[in-house]
């Protein structure tokens, strides 16, 4: 049986007893089913269109296929696509009329390289030449080239007309006819397609090679072991599966799961070994291991899941050397799982170094361990600094606040005189209070005018420098900018005082503590900021570390990253310093 002279996209046909599919984008048959033995590759094509003015240098376009498979064919343009090291018989029998000289005309053509119009043999050596036969000047018979060749590369070819006396008129509807079949049979290299599932149950020696493209549309289930070298840009499935067999591949550019997901699934008996995948890409998570995968995973997701077997995680090398892991670890008895980090694992002497569990709290595993970390993010000494206008950032002094006389004093904020009010500042862009922190300010205030008055403040977290004048006093219109304070009140009141956003907050009666002196005296003030459960707490503590104040700051909201120190007189007066002040997470 012979294929269908006018085949309609989609079409299907058995030829040998094997199917083929027409396509009509490619203007190609392709086999649906396999085949035993050889596979024989052919293109055959006709005319249905007439070509006047045939005449030297002319391509000969046969532009309606009929029929093939494994031979490449533009009807557009008449050039076949041959490959290397196969054999073809190349037969072609043109029919002509038209002849524009009936006396001498004639045409010769011969099959040609199409890039660059050399002939494949010896130019004239097989060629066809077409001549009005004396019976019909319009006429001439059919004269039928056939050319046995081999190329050695891949190669494009087309029959052409090489010389002419005159011109004449490639007939269509019938004659014109055109075909190339292979020799013998050899190993397949065209893209093979295979519409349902490629099952491997032979256990005969044998093999398929494939050196082009090896579509599969269901799937590729492979009983023995999978070894091959993938040099294509893209691997590209719905679903990469390695669950019964070793895979050893080499370079894998990307993987690609854009519709689905990935599972790499491992065993004692299965295995994935590749020298280098560059890029893994998939909108669908990407699963390892032989796990149900039971949870919710978002697109994206990369998860690790080894069920009963062992606990997954993720081992970094670095030239075969010392390795350091991260794994989920199924403990044992009560204890649920936790995370662990871990140094030579699989190796011996191997030790977990630390263990997360599911309440978030860390463990070092072993007595001499130690953790170290910088939580200080801000730091002004007068001792180390002199000015706060050298740290960093750089402070502000405002209102009366002048440098000491002595550098171990730092800032004086007030004079020993009445209506003084004086502060430094900065603004701490990168620093997040709504973090647990603590602020640490080392300050004096005497008893100039026995008693002093009127106290220093520290605040934390406004949206600007506190201001000056009176403004800036905790109470004040500049210090409404969403921060916390906390003000050491003298003179008669000996207590302290907190506001937040510039309106006083909790206790007013937390007086001085007994014991503890507050003036005359140098001390560190800090305010402690600390997370309880879901509750916020500040705290103060004055000389001696003593707890001199405490506030749930829960609602508070921070408006900004200025910090101050400040201190102000009245009626009565005393010299207030600063010099320290510091901030760090806790």
């Amino acid at each position: 049986m012979s294929f269908p002279i006018s085949p309609i996209d989609g079409q299907l046909t058995t030829v040998n007893g094997i199917t083929y599919t027409w396509s009509s984008a490619n203007t190609t048959w392709t086999r649906n089913t396999g085949t035993s033995g050889y596979l024989v590759d052919y293109i055959q094509a006709t005319v249905t269109t007439p070509i006047n003015n045939i005449t030297t240098n002319t391509d000969l376009i046969f532009d309606t296929p009929r029929g093939g498979s494994g031979i490449g064919y533009n009807p557009g343009n008449g050039i076949f696509t041959l490959a290397a090291n196969k054999t073809y018989e190349l037969y072609a029998a043109p029919e002509f009329n038209s002849f524009s000289d009936t006396t001498n005309g004639y045409l010769t053509y011969e099959w040609v390289d199409a890039t660059n119009n050399t002939t494949l043999v010896n130019s004239g050596a097989v060629a066809g030449i077409a001549i009005p036969i004396n019976r019909n000047t319009n006429e001439a018979p059919t004269a039928v080239i056939k050319l046995m060749y081999t190329p050695t590369t891949n190669q494009t070819v087309k029959l052409r007309v090489t010389g002419a006396t005159g011109s004449a008129t490639l007939r269509g509807g019938a004659g014109s006819y055109v075909r190339i079949i292979q020799i013998g049979g050899t190993a397949l290299t065209g893209n093979i397609t295979i519409g349902g599932n490629a099952v491997s149950t032979s256990s005969t020696t044998g093999a398929v090679i494939v050196t082009g493209g090896l579509g599969v549309s269901g799937n590729l289930n492979v009983g023995g072991n999978l070894t091959a070298n993938i040099t294509a840009n893209v691997f590209s499935a719905n679903t990469f599966t390695a669950s019964n067999a070793n895979i050893s591949v080499g370079n894998i550019s990307t993987l690609n799961a854009t519709n689905g997901i990935i599972n790499m699934f491992s065993s004692t008996t299965a295995n994935l070994t590749t020298a280098n995948i560059a890029n893994l890409i998939g909108t669908g998570p990407v699963k390892f291991g032989n796990g149900s995968f039971t949870k919710n995973l978002s697109n994206g997701d990369v998860s690790f899941d080894n069920g009963t077997l062992d606990t997954p995680g993720v081992l970094f090398y670095s030239n075969n050397a010392t390795n350091f892991g991260i794994d989920s670890y199924s403990a044992s008895g009560s204890v649920p799982n936790y995370l662990r980090i871990t140094k030579n694992l699989n190796e011996t002497g191997g030790a977990e170094l630390v263990r997360i569990d599911q309440g978030g709290n860390i463990t070092l595993s072993t007595s001499s361990s130690s953790m170290y970390y910088n939580q200080r993010k801000f730091e002004w000494s007068s001792l180390i600094h002199n000015s706060p206008t050298n740290s960093t950032p750089a402070g502000v002094l405002l209102s009366n606040a002048v440098m000491a006389s002595s550098q171990t004093d730092g800032v004086q904020l007030t004079l020993a005189s009445q209506n003084q009010n004086g502060s430094v500042a900065w603004n701490l862009s990168t620093f997040d209070f709504t973090k647990d922190f603590i602020m640490e300010a080392s300050i004096y205030m005497d008893n100039a005018s026995n008693p002093g008055a009127d106290g220093v403040w520290l605040g934390v977290g406004g949206n600007n420098n506190y201001g000056t004048g009176a403004t800036s006093i905790p109470g004040g219109s500049s210090t409404i900018n969403g921060s916390l304070m906390v003000r050491y009140l003298t003179y008669s009141n000996n207590r302290t005082q907190w506001y937040i956003n510039g309106v006083t907050a909790g206790l007013s009666n937390a007086t001085f503590r007994t014991g503890p002196i507050y003036r005359n005296n140098w001390y560190t003030a800090k305010i402690m900021i600390r997370t309880v459960g879901n509750k916020r707490y500040a705290y103060l503590y004055g000389p001696g570390g003593v707890l001199d104040n405490a506030l749930d700051v829960t609602s508070w909201t921070p408006g900004g990253n200025w910090i101050v120190v400040g201190g102000a007189t009245g009626g009565s007066y005393s010299n207030q310093y600063v010099n320290h002040v510091s901030l760090e997470y806790i």
